[in-house]
């Protein structure tokens, strides 16, 4: 029996909103159908019209204001945790990295001023290490504030 037919799936009927929850929803724990799945879920994605990038973009204050709120979030629920795991992978910590790249000169200026952990909020954003090779936390964040100046992100 087809996959289709025995879930009651087809990519004409299939209206989830999420194809990935929806795949985890469809697929059978005993049986091995993902190449067919996966081929109904790509489906359905590739069918989807783009979604314009302005509507994600935020404006300055705004980036600002929820990187304030988050950053103040993140700082009162991991305030007495040592562990860097822990520390970084906080929700409103992830959320500050969900801003994108817009938020990294407020990283830069708050890493200038309190010297806290941003290092993985700014290599997850930017792609690599700017402070690879530094032996103390004051290197890594020299390095990193040098980066800001000079690529004109940061004028601190």
């Amino acid at each position: 029996m087809p996959l289709d037919e025995k879930y009651s799936v087809s990519a004409e009927s299939w209206e989830a909103d999420d194809p990935i929850i929806a795949y985890k929803e469809v697929r059978d724990p005993y049986q091995d159908h993902s190449a067919s799945l996966r081929e109904l879920v790509y489906s359905k994605v590739r069918s989807r019209r783009p979604i314009p990038a302005q509507r994600f973009r935020r404006s300055d204050i705004e980036v600002a204001n929820v990187f304030s709120e988050l950053t103040e979030e993140w700082r009162e629920s991991t305030a007495v945790e040592s562990n860097l795991e822990r520390i970084v992978l906080n929700s409103a910590y992830q959320r500050i990295i969900g801003l994108g790249p817009q938020v990294v000169p407020h990283i830069l200026k708050d890493l200038d001023e309190t010297q806290d952990h941003w290092f993985w909020a700014l290599m997850a954003i930017v792609g690599e290490d700017k402070a690879a090779g530094q032996t103390s936390v004051g290197a890594a964040v020299e390095a990193l504030l040098s980066w800001g100046r000079s690529a004109g992100i940061f004028d601190g």
